[in-house]
């Protein structure tokens, strides 16, 4: 992703993400299965496990004050929630389709992102950056 900055960076970011999960899909996620075993349980394991998704979520959320301040965001938009949002279609993805087995579920995870980056762009002609 070096050289990639704001709208491009975020979408290579998710794409990354989304590789991965496709992956796990069929062997299992250990931060999601780490997250349900060590929530409660305080130690080197459940922390190792945290800082890794930590450090995913803080790259995501990079991606997304990059791209706001790149112009390809608009000025409103909410760099915490989107960050939150996408995250949530990465878990629902795990959920839906290693869990519940459902057909699409790549698909729709990816219209989901795609949903959430367009309400947020600014309106063609217009300047977003603030």
């Amino acid at each position: 992703m070096a050289g990639l900055r704001g709208l491009p960076r975020l979408r290579a970011l998710f794409a990354n993400w989304m590789k991965r999960t496709s992956i796990e899909i069929d062997s299992g996620c250990i931060y999601i299965s780490g997250a349900v075993e060590f929530d409660d349980r305080p130690g080197p394991v459940r922390d190792a496990l945290a800082s890794s998704v930590k450090t995913w979520l803080a790259a995501m959320h990079r991606a997304v004050v990059l791209a706001k301040k790149e112009g390809h965001l608009r000025a409103d938009a909410d760099e915490q929630q989107m960050t939150f949002e996408i995250h949530g279609l990465i878990l629902a993805l795990h959920y839906e389709a290693r869990f519940l087995k459902t057909p699409g579920s790549v698909d729709r995870a990816l219209a989901g992102f795609e949903r959430i980056v367009s309400e947020r762009q600014p309106a063609p002609g217009t300047a977003a950056a603030g």
